[in-house]
């Protein structure tokens, strides 16, 4: 039985933990590739070696050929210079748009059709650059960021509540960094809102922590930036998008209500898009917040080469 395909396009550390969770679960074949060569191909081998640990069988491919990407139905943007200390993403914009640019004339040569989903910082900026880029039908365009903030928004809850993290459920909505709008309402442990559970204050340390979770990792790495939760982010979103499961995944995707690409929760399935969720918000401060990064991310777009 043939497999779906999922090419991701740079093998540095995220693409490369992003390939290893999508091959161990048999979710597709992989087809890692970057410029690099034979360090891609070597590692492509490693990768495909493990399949026999885990008794699936997923080929992966290491390359740096991009037209083993064809007939890709997921093609993953990981390329891009990452996050060092004392950067924002934002201050990523010129060099990983022009990175952009570069793979998406790949893309639409040879996997014109596929679903794509982009990683690299400015988050919100690249997404929009990517269907800038592409001209494809937006609902094909998902930026992997929202999903990310709700498991570091997981993380800092299971923290102060030790409870398992198949209870928790977590929602972030906004910017990818630190002005991103975790929603305590709309988060819950086994269907028990956050503010059910801990105190104002509880809360606003929890949001605070994941607002610096990118940040906390940055500064500990001093080189680079986290790849193991992204990984597994990306792993999810392909998953959903795959199986055509109609889950609910926060995603930077674009909206018609406000005109930008912005993290939002969305059910994802074969399509890309199948609907965006509309949530009330009924805290002034997040709505505030949400209103800013809407405005944030159209003043930014301008910047986009």
């Amino acid at each position: 039985m043939d497999m779906p395909k999922v090419s991701i396009i740079g093998a540095g550390m995220v693409g490369g933990a992003a390939a290893q969770a999508i091959a161990t679960r048999g979710l597709a074949d992989v087809v890692l590739v970057d410029v690099l060569g034979d360090q891609t191909k070597g590692k492509g081998v490693d990768l495909a070696q493990s399949m026999a640990a885990v008794g699936v069988d997923t080929s992966v491919v290491g390359t740096d050929d991009f037209s083993q990407i064809k007939g890709s139905e997921i093609v993953v943007i990981t390329a891009g210079k990452p996050r060092q200390p004392d950067m924002t993403r934002e201050d990523l914009i010129d060099v990983n748009c022009k990175i952009l640019k570069s793979v998406c004339e790949q893309v639409k040569q040879y996997a014109p059709d596929a679903i794509i989903i982009p990683v690299s910082n400015p988050l919100d900026l690249i997404t929009a650059a990517a269907a800038r880029y592409l001209d494809v039908d937006k609902k094909k365009i998902l930026g992997m960021g929202g999903q990310l903030d709700c498991l570091r928004f997981a993380q800092k809850i299971k923290k102060r509540i030790k409870v398992s993290y198949k209870d928790i459920q977590t929602t972030v909505v906004g910017m990818h960094g630190k002005d991103m709008v975790p929603l305590p309402e709309y988060s819950t442990i086994k269907g028990i809102t956050l503010p059910d559970m801990l105190s104002p204050q509880e809360i606003e340390d929890v949001v605070e922590e994941t607002k610096n979770g990118g940040a906390e990792i940055v500064d500990l790495l001093k080189s680079g930036s986290a790849y193991y939760a992204p990984g597994e982010s990306i792993r999810i979103m392909v998953e959903a998008i795959l199986t055509d499961s109609h889950k609910i995944v926060c995603s930077c995707v674009f909206s018609e209500d406000d005109g930008v690409f912005l993290g939002r929760p969305v059910m994802l399935g074969k399509e890309g898009v199948h609907k965006i969720v509309t949530l009330k918000l009924n805290d002034d401060d997040d709505k505030k917040s949400f209103t800013s990064a809407i405005a944030t991310v159209k003043e930014l777009a301008k910047e986009i080469i």
